[in-house]
């Protein structure tokens, strides 16, 4: 089963972007990877910079076969922090959601805002940070030490997979619930379902380019390819 990635990021109301993102496609499958750096870090457009290329240099290593997903993600922290090691670290402050599609099956991982919606052919699934243990304004993210308890992740079968939508915390969706970021996934799927990435990304980019708020916005996405329909 083949699939097709992208993304755009909208700067938001500050001089830099803080956010980043990263899309991947090669004979083993394909990864998307998007990172926020932290507000109050002075380099957090580094520490972003720097979860993207980890997790997809990770990926590229392994051909996408995550048979240990601690072990991975234990490994990509240690990459990181040897990225960022020219800064001084707490400053590189970045979140890490990503998603790594195999023949076989899909490893999506999230650490801090933002979220993941993953739209199957009987369900979907949210990863989301849901604020219980952190005031509005705080967030996970990769830091000086590993904490993999901070990390969600889900595994399933890619066989019933249709799209993947990652997103930072600059674009809310509704009431910012599961159902509600469910049904844009959904949503997203069904109206770019049979449209080129390039289209895609355009469409993307007008409509994301308005939506409201100040921060820095950015998605990105993994598309079943539907065959029949484009050869059809």
């Amino acid at each position: 089963m083949a699939f097709s990635c992208g993304g755009v990021s909208i700067k938001g109301s500050h001089d830099i972007n803080q956010d980043c993102y990263t899309c991947m496609s090669s004979e083993w499958g394909v990864a998307a990877v998007v990172s926020d750096g932290l507000g109050s870090s002075k380099w957090s457009e580094i520490g972003a910079r720097a979860a993207c290329e980890v997790i997809a240099e990770a990926n590229a290593l392994c051909g996408g076969d995550v048979d240990d997903t601690g072990s991975f993600l234990k490994a990509a922290h240690e990459q990181w922090t040897e990225k960022v090691s020219d800064y001084e670290l707490k400053e590189c402050y970045a979140t890490c959601l990503f998603c790594v599609i195999n023949e076989n099956d899909m490893l999506a991982a999230q650490l801090g805002d933002g979220f993941i919606g993953i739209v199957c052919e009987d369900d979907t699934y949210v990863l989301l940070d849901d604020k219980n243990e952190h005031f509005e304004n705080e967030t996970d993210s990769l830091c000086e030490v590993f904490q993999p308890e901070l990390w969600q992740s889900l595994r399933i079968s890619a066989a019933s997979l249709k799209a993947v939508v990652i997103s930072t915390d600059g674009m809310s969706v509704g009431d910012g619930s599961k159902d509600e970021i469910a049904s844009f996934c959904r949503d997203f799927y069904e109206g770019y379902r049979y449209a080129p990435i390039d289209d895609v990304e355009a469409n993307i980019r007008g409509w994301l380019s308005d939506w409201h708020g100040g921060d820095d916005k950015t998605i990105a996405f993994i598309m079943r390819d539907e065959e029949s329909y484009r050869n059809g």
